[in-house]
């Protein structure tokens, strides 16, 4: 921590690494964009110590409290020996005079830091949604002046821990006109949580730096100490906040993995005391990898990946965790991971593959536990099925197509048509699913996922129809700025309407002289879907930026905030709900190289903004982004009650069923077959899920027909084991049920 000088210069002594910098003019810019994983919740649990701490202190220097304040959140850069960091300041010619009270209005003599997260202003685009913030003066509890821009604010006082209150709903203030005069009012700590951390072993963890939290769906955040000597903590919480998620952060260097959400919630009772272990997840295992080409020869550089998702929709799964690394010329590489049930997978660049006609090894999963060491060979396989068919639009053969085939054990496959609109492609025997995608620059087209199973046979042909996506494509956005200024760029408008993208100043300076770029936005369906990742709504993020010479520019020098709204409907179609975004569902960018989706680093966050779930996580390069979650490859239950009833009007059988109550159960399909015990062809696929019967007609007398009726789910999962219900023409029979179909 420094201070500027009078020529606004300030140097800090750091260790070489990456390090976030934030610039606190009188504490003006303290803060981060609207829901990003360095905002008003993730950046204060960091700093929350030393800000109290540098608050008291600053508080006593005589006109500390300056009239610039600084937008937006910290710049991220790496220092190998020094390296410099600029922050552009504003003057805040506008004040917000808040006083804090309890929920009945009566004043409250409490500290803190009161953040105003700025939603909308008259400062253009060139600023993000950084808060600003302002410690209230130790001599004055319970009220603050605080200097801003103008413009419209929410405001939230974050209390330290110990207090006897915590923060509540935002309060929403406009001084774009003049000053303005606001109440923020906390909830009262009538409740108690309290526990120990705790090792994987049930060990308590002492001696480390560690906090815990406990936060809502609301962006409330409430911080507590921890006792080194002890591990212990206990933190006072309110009722009238509903549920709360407790997390921890820790220093890295302890071995331990922080996390800032875990599946560890609770909800507080008034006068009440509950009681929460947290366990820490360190890496305490060893696994050493060998990776083998179909012929058993080592393969260097490929990816090796370790990952705790599962595609069961009802696995339990505490904060998600991925982390892998690449194979060295001996084709061998080691990971250190915390104890746990992993997927272990190897991954290739997709041109690769489709040349050598091989696929990713199929996924190993194991339970690791403390102290083990394991050795773990995966070897890619050999392709011996031959994919193909034809991708259709209005019945025409359409050239460029994207197509995807994925399988339930993790292998993954992509391709694009021909000018006749045809692709092949090697796969090996098993369940797949098969889609195809293709943007035409205004609108997309999408197709529904064919399952099927390449069983014995050497070749599958499988068509594929296009049809227009109702959603479509946002309009593309083009941007040229100074990489002098920040700049924050929106899309409106499509399947990802409300997107934002927030990049600090000098992130795209490469050279250090400044520059003109230019940021391209848009949206692409042409994306794959994979066992782990699967895009939710279909629908990813595309950006590219290019210097002023036309050079293109992957990385950045400090993280760049990306903002994906996803609809709940969208969430809710693959059976999760906003506690899962970080858990089973994350903010991943695609890997071009490896050929798969790679959840980004840090820490991801989730904010309610209408019927969507505003997500930003935090990435320092350019690539195409999605919030995608593991594919569901369980079936629906099979429909009940089943039966065929012979209407005797000639010619026709009523088949009618029972609907199952899965949340994902989109349609019913029924096969009829003339031979019994086979399940036949597919008669017909109804899409409503209301329907309970179906009338099948232009039947031959004295015919005996069997039926098999099964239920899809929104994936395209198929139930199986059916009973077959038989009917005859012209004479009535009771249904009869068979053994189990396959």
């Amino acid at each position: 921590m420094g201070r500027t000088g009078a020529d606004g210069v300030a140097t800090v002594m750091v260790k070489a690494g990456e390090w976030g910098c934030m610039a606190m003019s009188g504490f003006g810019g303290k803060g981060g964009s609207k829901g990003d994983g360095e905002g008003p919740t993730a950046m204060l649990q960091k700093y929350l110590g030393v800000v109290k701490a540098f608050a008291q202190e600053e508080q006593q220097d005589e006109g500390s409290q300056s009239k610039y304040v600084v937008m937006g959140g910290p710049k991220f850069v790496k220092v190998d020996t020094t390296a410099s960091v600029e922050f552009t300041a504003l003057e805040a010619d506008r004040t917000i005079n808040v006083v804090i009270t309890d929920v009945n209005g009566t004043p409250l003599q409490e500290h803190g830091f009161i953040e105003a997260e700025l939603i909308s202003s008259g400062l253009g685009s060139g600023f993000d949604s950084g808060g600003l913030g302002q410690p209230i003066d130790p001599n004055m509890p319970g009220m603050a002046s605080i200097q801003v821009p103008a413009g419209k604010y929410n405001l939230r006082m974050m209390t330290p821990p110990g207090s006897d209150y915590s923060s509540g709903d935002a309060t929403e203030v406009d001084v774009t006109n003049g000053d303005a005069n606001a109440t923020i009012t906390l909830l009262q700590n009538d409740s108690t949580v309290s526990g120990t951390l705790k090792d994987e072993d049930g060990n308590t963890v002492t001696g480390i730096m560690a906090f815990v939290t406990a936060t809502n769906k609301k962006g409330a955040f409430i911080p507590g100490d921890v006792n080194s000597s002890n591990g212990t903590f206990s933190m006072r919480v309110p009722s009238a906040g509903g549920e709360l998620a407790l997390g921890y952060f820790v220093d890295p260097s302890s071995g331990y993995f922080e996390q800032p959400v875990t599946d560890n919630t609770f909800t507080p009772v008034a006068g009440g005391t509950a009681t929460r272990d947290i366990v820490m997840k360190r890496a305490t295992t060893t696994v050493n990898f060998t990776v083998k080409d179909p012929d058993g020869n080592a393969v260097a550089n490929a990816f090796v990946e370790a990952d705790n998702r599962k595609s069961d929709r009802d696995s339990k799964i505490d904060t998600f965790f991925n982390h892998g690394e690449q194979t060295g010329a001996d084709g061998t590489v080691t990971l250190r991971l915390p104890a746990g049930d992993y997927s272990f997978e190897a991954f290739l660049p997709p041109e690769t593959l489709r040349s050598n006609k091989w696929l990713q090894p199929r996924s190993e999963k194991i339970a690791l536990a403390k102290d083990d060491t394991k050795n773990v060979t995966l070897q890619f396989q050999k392709a011996d099925v031959v994919l193909s068919g034809r991708v259709t639009k209005d019945g025409a053969g359409v050239e460029g197509a994207y197509v995807n085939a994925y399988s339930k054990n993790g292998e993954a496959i992509e391709i694009s048509t021909d000018a006749n609109g045809d692709y092949s492609v090697n796969i090996i025997g098993g369940e797949w699913h098969v889609g195809s995608r293709n943007d035409d620059g205004a609108d997309a087209y999408v197709s529904t996922e064919s399952v099927f199973d390449a069983g014995t046979d050497k070749t599958v042909t499988k068509d594929i129809v296009l049809t227009k996506d109702t959603d479509g494509l946002s309009s593309m956005v083009t941007s040229s700025f100074d990489t002098d200024n920040a700049k924050q760029v929106t899309v409106d408008g499509g399947a990802l309407d409300g997107v934002k993208v927030s990049i600090p100043q000098d992130a795209l300076d490469m050279d250090g002289q400044g520059d003109n770029v230019t940021l391209t936005i848009g949206t692409t369906v042409e994306v794959p879907s994979q066992l782990l990742d699967k895009p939710i709504g279909g629908v990813a993020l595309d950006i590219t930026a290019q210097d002023s010479s036309g050079q293109s520019l992957t990385s950045t020098n400090s993280s760049v905030a990306i903002t994906i709204p996803v609809k709940e409907t969208d969430l809710e179609a693959v059976g999760l709900t906003l506690a899962d975004i970080g858990k089973k569902a994350v903010m991943s960018y695609y890997d071009e190289e490896n050929g798969k989706w790679t959840p980004l680093e840090g820490s991801v966050t989730a904010v309610e903004s209408g019927d969507t779930i505003l997500v930003t996580g935090q990435s320092s390069h350019f690539t195409s982004f999605a919030v995608t979650a593991a594919t569901d490859t369980t079936p629906p239950t099979t429909p009940t009650s089943q039966s065929a009833t012979d209407v005797k009007t000639g010619g026709k059988v009523t088949v009618a069923w029972t609907n199952p109550t899965d949340s994902d159960f989109s349609k019913i399909r029924i096969y009829r077959s003339t031979t019994e015990g086979s399940v036949g062809d597919a008669l017909t696929t109804i899409s409503s899920t209301t329907t309970t019967s179906y009338d099948d007609t232009s039947l031959t007398n004295g015919t005996k027909y069997y039926y098999v009726v099964r239920a899809l789910d929104t994936s395209g999962n198929e139930s199986t084991n059916t009973t077959q219900v038989r009917r005859s023409m012209v004479h009535v029979l009771a249904p009869i049920q068979t053994p189990s179909l396959p």
